[in-house]
């Protein structure tokens, strides 16, 4: 196709006129153009309207997801026009969008701790991981985890059901059991860069934590002896004792911060000598320590009375005064309940709180209310201190008077006015007046060009903290005035950003804009919203008895246990998205920075619909952007999503708003990933993480013989997920869709039954045993073994679900190692004809076309294949190709999914498909359509015709299928010109017979489509590397590279190869272990105790070493047991159905020091040379070298293409004469694998 020419932002550039404007785009790099609704793999929708761009010489914008370009274009991607467009059509989508980005917890955490994901994470008993989540914006949760004023919890969702989730509590419990063993963070390296903080306080020592860790030297100045600011000076010890705050000093210190200490900014130093003196920037964070005044006639010089801070910060420098008689505190904050609870440990007979509104009005935490009342402490409210009453200069009481509450301003707390004539006189012998408290801002007289507000603090940036001197910096009570410990972390964090920003550019920049969606701030929440949650009991925290507490300083509450932590974790509602971190939507939001709140008005509410086991639907989220409908109705071909409703309301749920179980959903999931907001998530089997980063790592299915490409998002090594919602995933040969198995399949991963331990069996019972005393008890077992019966006694069994480099070693192992032939698979242990049915005509069992010859195909032919349930993602290629035009033609006993879509399905008789694939050859030849490549290769054609005329069973009447339908099928395939691709699963457990397929490889042969471009068989397995197996030797039939007893020369070299002899390729292991001639088994990654049929025999061999990753029946019953990796936990190569060779990720770290392949190669040295490998690459080495197949293989690309191209389909073919038309094989429970077991019994029967 000629290309014609445009110009995008001043561009000119060339493409095909086939393409529209995004895609040009896309493909020239030109920008990075925004939509919600387009996929390069489904038909465009153009609903968003994000993509417009602006084309020279037209009025409107245009979507570039839909406009095919023209030649002579001018095109602009990004102008203030398109800009703002695109603006607003994002702010009329999050108008209506009534779901949360983030846990409110997390949204109110002026810090904006993540508490939803570090509550997963204990949930999964992930401490330090969950340690890491709170010190990314908290470095002093052991301190904060007692005395914060928990803003989380009074925004916690689950007010709505009973009360809220004791998130405080679980953020202590982490931090204590990090003090057992403290993390500490990576620091990066030193910048030679100085910074300077003023004040040691929660602030300053947060600053100073963050700077550090980027690789900046940090000096914090302090007036008073020790570091810890408030948090030391202003909180009692029984609610933070110092040697507590002192570790978490110490571990701040420890990372390379250094301090000074009774040193005072306007006395020893001034802003302006620290910047002369080489510091790049400073931090000033001085707290509050000035306490406010009441007021009152005699404050000054009456005896008995105390500042609340001045008198904590006496008690906690140990001058401890002795308080006989009544105590009157006057204030209702945390200071005045903090004075009063002190006051009663230092002796008070009794103490009295004075406020002047009522309890409710508070502004200390109620548990804080609710303890001073436990230990005593009288409450007067509605009451206002008027006077002092003194004798000769003593205080004796304080006149007061009682106060009413006048109704406040919207959003203000009630006004309390004096009630006249009301007074009265309160008794006392001390007064402590806890009214509020202030900064000393007198070091400003030697740095005047900060300017501070008129109520004393400082003025800042609020984006960056900074003054208004530049590369100055404040936060905390300096800017806040007497504020919370947590509110002085946020702003030591954001300064420590900011101070870099402007050491690094030389100007303080602002965080990037963050768009959070939160229901609350688009519409009134209700109650009814959480009909369907329990009302849970929340865990109350320990403490200790009131008369043991009352006497002393001890910390009064107790850490949570694990159990309690177990239980709370239970309570989260998990608000925040699970798809925030990748949520395109709110990435595009951050992007043009939206801001909603001029368009709040009517939203639409739904109920987030949980009733399939695997998926969750909110539509809520939902943007109707239809690419869930498109990729389930036109690329699944099921239709179990549409829109319902119509307009503002119109929204995406599952046929009738039935429950998608009740609809034809087949849950292959491919919704969630098309999905660009989370309205459709999987339901994962651990809490909601969406705001942690995601890592992605490519794999392949471990599932069928497909191969599809997986990817998995991976938030630690045991914290991930499958979902191919990549781009380079998309890119792969199944275009990122997968089924029901390889998107949820997964979750047996999960399992706790994991072994972590060589186990060896002592006194009929197994016990953990060290690596080495396994090798050597294994080599002892084998060794006797051989010594007792000969090396007859001895066989390997491998999985088909093992890797190419695993399944080489074990037959190279059997073959060298123990000098037999005794290689095989309890899965493929069968005397069933079809495993090995085309050797004798092609050669070789296996594929002789690939995937992209099913895309190129004329005529595709499944034979006795349920792909939909087997192979869905070969049914989307099927169906791919069938829009194109091909032909698909079906031959199967029952109705299954593609007989709906098939353009011909011949419901045959069980039994008799054969005889109709016969009847295909036997109409080439009454026809004379016999090819003459047949004519010229296969040595007994004269013989085989005879015999196929012979077959004079009536098809029709056998089968009984309709007459007309089968001619209509022979006239398909009578077609020389016409492109035949037939689909056959060898390993299918009904109507599995050896006649289909070699009469199917006959009819290939006699019309010259066997090796020929674009014909042949794509033969399916049932496993993962069913096909690698086979090619690899892995079986009594071949060694590498499918040579048979036959391929003498091939032997001979593979033997030189290898320096040793080999043992004949005998197929007698079944035999054997019926006979019972097998006496020690080597089983790696199958389960035959679990196989009712196969334990039979399995059973009665003596000895058992067994290889496998979870604790199965074989097991419990093994002698000796080696673990080994999952397949995400180490590298390794697969081979699809159709012979393409595929790399696999590593995803998380072993479990073990040693790869599976390693393991094997140790083994394979006790018993033959030729098991030394440095590396898997060398491994590869000498797999390419031995199967000849390799030669004729590109990467990502199948050996049989080449392997006709360089003349292998030359030689000479046989066809098969020996037809046995009903001839079905042995198969058994096929129970054997770890992962089938759990998908049949944990995912599937929860879904068919």
């Amino acid at each position: 196709m000629e290309k014609i020419t445009l110009t995008i932002n001043n561009k000119e550039v060339s493409a095909a006129p086939d393409k529209t404007i995004l895609q040009v785009v896309k493909e020239n790099k030109l920008d990075e153009i925004p939509t919600l609704c387009h996929d390069d793999r489904l038909e465009h929708f153009t609903a968003c309207y994000l993509c417009v761009v602006e084309i020279e010489g037209m009025s409107k914008l245009v979507p570039s997801c839909a406009t095919k370009i023209t030649s002579g274009m001018n095109i602009y991607t990004r102008s203030e026009r398109i800009v703002s467009t695109r603006k607003t059509a994002l702010e009329l989508i999050m108008s209506n969008h009534y779901a949360d980005c983030i846990g409110p917890c997390m949204n109110n955490c002026p810090a904006g701790v993540d508490a939803q994901s570090y509550i997963a994470l204990i949930s999964m008993g992930q401490y330090e991981e969950a340690l890491k989540v709170i010190k990314y914006n908290n470095p002093l949760p052991l301190s904060i985890g007692r005395v914060c004023v928990r803003d989380c919890e009074n925004a916690c969702r689950r007010n709505y059901v009973d009360e809220s989730v004791a998130v405080n509590a679980m953020k202590r419990f982490v931090a204590d059991f990090d003090a057992k063993d403290k993390w500490n963070p990576k620091l990066k390296q030193k910048k030679n860069k100085k910074v300077a903080v003023i004040g040691g306080g929660p602030a300053g020592l947060t600053c100073a934590y963050y700077l550090t860790t980027e690789g900046y030297s940090v000096t914090i100045f302090e007036k008073l002896p020790k570091l810890g600011g408030m948090l030391r000076y202003g909180i009692p010890e029984y609610r933070l004792p110092k040697n507590i705050l002192d570790s978490e000093i110490s571990w701040i210190l420890d990372l390379g911060v250094e301090a000074k200490t009774n040193v005072e900014l306007g006395t020893d130093f001034s802003i302006k000598d620290l910047l002369s003196s080489g510091y790049e920037s400073v931090f000033i964070s001085v707290g509050a320590h000035k306490a406010s005044k009441l007021g009152l006639e005699g404050e000054e010089k009456i005896k008995g009375i105390y500042r609340g801070i001045d008198f904590l910060r006496e008690v906690m420098l140990n001058n401890v005064p002795e308080l006989n008689g009544t105590v009157v505190i006057v204030g209702g904050g945390n200071t005045a309940l903090d004075a009063a609870r002190t006051a009663v440990r230092c002796g008070a007979e009794k103490v009295k709180i004075v406020y002047r509104r009522s309890i409710k009005e508070m502004p200390a935490h109620h548990e804080e209310i609710e303890a001073a009342q436990k230990e005593g402490v009288e409450f007067l409210i509605l009451t206002n201190p008027k006077s002092l009453v003194a004798e000769d200069g003593v205080l004796k009481g304080i006149e007061c008077l009682q106060m009413g509450l006048e109704e406040g301003k919207p959003g203000e707390r009630p006004k309390p006015v004096p009630i006249p004539g009301s007074e009265f006189v309160v008794e006392c012998d001390y007064l402590i007046s806890a009214i509020g408290q202030a900064v000393d801002t007198t070091f400003i007289s030697y740095d005047n060009d900060i300017m501070l507000e008129k109520w004393g603090t400082m003025i800042v940036n609020t984006d960056t903290q900074e003054t208004t001197i530049p590369g100055v910096f404040a936060g905390g009570d300096v800017v806040t005035g007497p504020l919370t410990a947590i509110t002085s972390i946020a702003q030591g964090r954001k300064a420590a950003q900011a101070i870099m920003s402007y050491i690094t550019y030389g100007h303080a920049r602002k965080a990037p804009h963050k768009f959070y969606s939160l229901k609350h701030k688009l519409s009134t929440i209700k109650e009814s919203e959480f009909e369907q949650f329990e009302k849970l009991a929340r865990e109350k925290l320990e403490e200790l008895e009131v008369e043991e507490r009352i006497h002393s300083f001890k910390e009064v509450e107790k850490t949570f246990s694990e159990h309690q932590c177990e239980s709370e974790t239970g309570r989260c509602l998990e608000c925040g998205c699970s798809e925030y971190a990748d949520c395109t939507l709110r990435q595009y939001c951050d992007e043009y920075e939206v801001d909603v709140t001029k368009l709040i008005g009517s939203v639409n509410k739904y109920k987030v619909d949980n009733r399939h086991p695997f998926i969750a639907i909110d539509s809520n989220k939902c943007i109707s952007c239809g690419k869930c409908v498109r990729v389930c109705s036109n690329v699944i071909q099921v239709s179990a999503l549409g829109f319902v409703y119509r307009g503002f309301k119109s929204v995406v749920k599952p046929a009738m708003e039935r429950p998608l179980l009740a609809t034809n959903c087949i849950a292959c999931g491919n919704c969630i990933d098309v999905c660009p907001t989370g309205s459709i998530a999987e339901k994962y089997p651990f809490k909601i993480l969406g705001t942690l980063e995601k890592e992605n790592y490519d794999t392949v299915c471990s599932f069928c013989s497909i191969g599809c490409k997986v990817n998995f998002k991976k938030i630690n090594d045991d914290i991930f997920f499958v979902s191919n919602s990549t781009e380079e995933i998309k890119g792969s040969h199944n275009k990122g869709f997968l089924c029901s198995k390889g998107r949820f399949g997964y979750r047996y991963l999960y399992e706790k039954n994991r072994l972590f331990f060589p186990q060896a069996k002592m006194n009929g019972e197994l016990h953990t045993i060290s690596l080495e005393d396994a090798f050597t008890q294994a080599e002892k077992l084998i060794r006797s073994s051989i010594e007792k019966y000969g090396k007859e006694s001895v066989a390997v069994f491998a999985s088909p679900k093992l890797s190419n480099e695993e399944l080489y070693l074990l037959q190279k192992l059997a073959r060298t190692g123990f000098k037999n032939n005794n290689i095989s698979s309890f899965t493929y242990l069968s005397k069933s004809a079809s495993q090995n049915c085309l050797d004798d005509i092609f050669g070789f069992t296996s594929s002789t076309a690939d995937f992209d010859d099913i895309s190129s195909a004329d005529i595709i032919v499944v034979v006795e294949s349920n792909l939909t349930e087997d192979n869905l993602v070969l049914e989307l290629k099927i169906k791919e190709a069938k829009k194109r035009g091909a032909k698909v033609v079906l031959i199967n006993s029952s109705e299954i999914s593609l007989s709906k879509t098939a353009d011909l399905w011949i419901d045959a008789k069980k039994g008799s498909s054969a005889s109709i694939l016969i009847e295909v050859s036997k109409q080439l030849i009454k026809n004379n359509l016999i090819s003459d490549s047949a004519k010229n290769k296969v040595t007994n054609l004269e013989a085989a015709i005879v015999e196929i005329l012979n077959h004079t069973i009536d098809t029709a009447e056998q089968s009984l299928v309709a007459a007309e339908k089968l001619n209509q099928f022979y006239s398909l395939l009578n077609n020389d010109q016409n492109k035949i691709v037939f689909i056959y699963n060898i390993d299918s457990n009904e109507n599995a017979s050896a006649e289909n397929l070699r009469s199917i490889a006959n009819y290939l042969i006699l019309s010259g489509r066997h090796g020929k471009n674009g014909n042949g068989i794509v033969l399916l397995r049932k496993h993962n590397n069913s096909a690698g197996m086979m090619e690899l030797g892995t079986n009594q039939n071949y060694l590498p590279g499918f040579v048979t007893k036959e391929n003498k020369k091939q032997i001979e070299q593979i033997s030189k190869l290898w320096n040793a002899q080999l043992p004949d390729l005998t197929d007698d292991l079944l035999t054997k272990l019926i006979e019972k001639k097998i006496k020690l088994a080597l089983v790696f990654g199958e389960d035959p105790a679990n196989d009712e049929k196969l334990n039979e025999i399995y059973s009665k061999i003596n000895s058992k070493i067994v290889f496998e990753p979870y604790n199965n029946k074989t097991t419990k019953s093994a002698d000796l047991v080696f673990p080994v990796s999952s397949y995400i936990e180490e590298e390794g190569s697969y081979t699809r159905a159709d012979n393409v060779v595929q790399e696999s990720g590593r995803v998380v770290k072993s479990v073990n020091d040693y790869t599976n392949w390693q393991l094997i190669a140790r083994l394979g040295r006790i018993f033959a040379d030729g098991f030394s490998y440095d590396s898997r690459e060398e491994l590869n080495s000498e797999i390419e070298k031995v199967n000849r197949l390799r030669a004729h293989s590109n990467s990502n690309q199948s050996w049989i293409k080449n392997y006709y191209r360089n003349g292998c389909a030359n030689e000479k073919l046989n066809l098969s004469v020996d037809i046995i038309v009903n001839e079905v094989g042995y198969t058994h429970d096929n129970k054997l694998h770890y992962q089938e077991n759990y998908y049949s019994e944990e995912i599937k029967k929860k879904l068919f």
